[in-house]
């Protein structure tokens, strides 16, 4: 897979350009670069099946409008997930607890 190829199918997807891109670097280390640079760094393949994860999974890309896409891992396969901005809902229910045995999902109110 090559990483670049990848990120622009990714883009085109969402339709975001680089000219969309606010930050292209890690969400720990504060590392970035800027596209053009990017550009380049992307411009290789890597094995994206399982075994073990070879692209930095602190990678992220944030775009000016609130989305953001960061790498995902399971088993060693490896993608781009992208996160449309966090929108609040109109309306909220009250959570009725945390654990997954407390049926707080399965607790609907009927409108």
């Amino acid at each position: 897979m090559n990483l670049l190829a990848e990120t622009q199918g990714i883009l085109c997807i969402h339709k975001q350009t680089p000219e969309d891109i606010l930050y292209i670097g890690s969400f720990i280390t504060n590392h970035a670069c800027t596209w053009e640079e990017f550009l380049i760094l992307a411009d290789i393949e890597y094995y994206s099946g399982f075994g073990g994860a070879e692209v930095a999974l602190d990678l992220m890309i944030a775009f000016n409008n609130g989305d953001i896409m960061t790498r995902s891992e399971y088993d060693g396969s490896e993608w781009w997930k992208y996160t449309p901005k966090f929108i609040l809902p109109e309306v909220t229910r009250p959570i009725k607890g945390l654990i997954t045995n407390s049926n707080y999902l399965s607790s609907r109110e009927s409108s």
